[in-house]
């Protein structure tokens, strides 16, 4: 369950951030630079607008350890289903 904080983020990002992010993992795997150039470059985002809902999206926090130590850890199956429940 997303925090209000959480929710409103997620909800102001649009469903192709989630889906490009989807593209990138099921293309790239779970390597992050990848999926932020992917983002950047197909959605034109940077900054927190880049980041911040990737990390909400995942892990509920607006803040927090390095994603690149923490996506592993999630595994890519739930980075999946975790990205898509936001596209619903």
């Amino acid at each position: 369950t997303y925090s209000a904080e959480s929710q409103a983020l997620l909800q102001a990002t649009p469903k192709a951030y989630f889906q490009q992010a989807i593209h990138s993992i099921i293309e790239n795997g779970l390597a992050l630079q990848p999926l932020f150039d992917s983002l950047k470059n197909e959605l034109g985002l940077k900054g927190k607008a880049l980041f911040q809902p990737l990390r909400v999206a995942l892990t509920n926090q607006l803040q927090g350890p390095e994603m690149a130590k923490l996506v592993p850890l999630i595994g890519q199956k739930r980075v999946l289903a975790r990205l898509e429940a936001n596209i619903k």
